[in-house]
């Protein structure tokens, strides 16, 4: 019997208990089935449609539309959700718990120059979970960076079933927050330096090993790129036989943790 490591909330929404069983027989990511459902909502709710156009994107009276989810493009890569209009085209990156890949967003602007080369505006989306501040190299093409909250609160009573659902779903996994700061909040900050100061003592200890063994460290400023998501870690970049390998040594959900990955 295949069981699942993911905790469902008491009273969960019927996406979450789908997820979960979707979790069960195939290991399916939730990036993955969240773009499903975001998508489907999209093509199927035209109140919800027309919101995120208009609030989201400032794209008004869109009357003719195309939403289709992984297309493949060599070389670049593989956009979770692409949107054709007759004014524009539209690229949607979602991340929940991962952040971008390397240079992922440029490459998409590189598929809307190379591939919709034609008069309409160009605009990648990148959807995220947590902020995360992002710029394109070219500049003819538009970044607009959306959080998942903002998508919960587009929906409200007069939506589709199906897309109220999505929002319960939001809510199940912690995606409905704003940027209101709370008592909880406000005391976490108050620990933050002396934690960071704490892990930054104990990753210090290993920099001499790593120069002697492997080369190098990162730098310290790598560090706090993955902090978003409970990753605190210095890495060394090796070859052998023209394979690229990974060594990570720092905390991962906040355990002090050595991971040694082919890339």
């Amino acid at each position: 019997m295949v069981t699942s490591n993911i905790k469902v909330p008491m009273a969960s929404s019927f996406f979450t208990s789908l997820f979960v069983y979707r979790q069960r027989e195939n290991n399916t990511p939730l990036e993955n089935f969240l773009t499903e459902i975001f998508a489907y909502c999209l093509q199927i709710d035209s109140t919800f449609r027309n919101d995120f156009f208009k609030i989201c994107l400032n794209i008004n009276n869109v009357r003719d539309y195309f939403i289709s989810t992984q297309n493949e493009y060599e070389e670049y890569g593989r956009p979770d959700i692409e949107i054709e209009l007759d004014s524009h085209c539209i690229l949607i990156e979602n991340k929940v718990d991962s952040v971008e890949g390397l240079n992922q967003l440029n490459k998409y602007a590189s598929i809307l120059r190379q591939h919709k080369n034609d008069d309409r505006k160009k605009i990648v989306v990148f959807l995220t979970k947590i902020y995360e501040q992002k710029k394109l190299n070219d500049l003819s093409v538009q970044l607009i960076q959306l959080r998942w909250y903002q998508i919960h609160n587009l929906i409200y009573s007069a939506n589709a079933q199906i897309t109220q659902l999505l929002k319960e779903f939001l809510t199940d996994y912690g995606m409905s927050k704003s940027l209101n700061f709370n008592d909880t909040d406000l005391l976490a900050l108050k620990t933050i330096p002396e934690t960071i100061d704490k892990m930054d003592e104990v990753l210090n200890r290993f920099e001499k090993d790593f120069k002697e063994n492997f080369g190098g460290f990162s730098s310290k400023a790598s560090r706090s790129s993955r902090l978003s998501i409970s990753v605190y870690i210095n890495f060394v970049e090796l070859m052998y036989e023209n394979l690229q390998y990974w060594l990570n040594i720092g905390f991962y959900g906040m355990t002090l943790s050595l991971l040694f990955g082919l890339d």
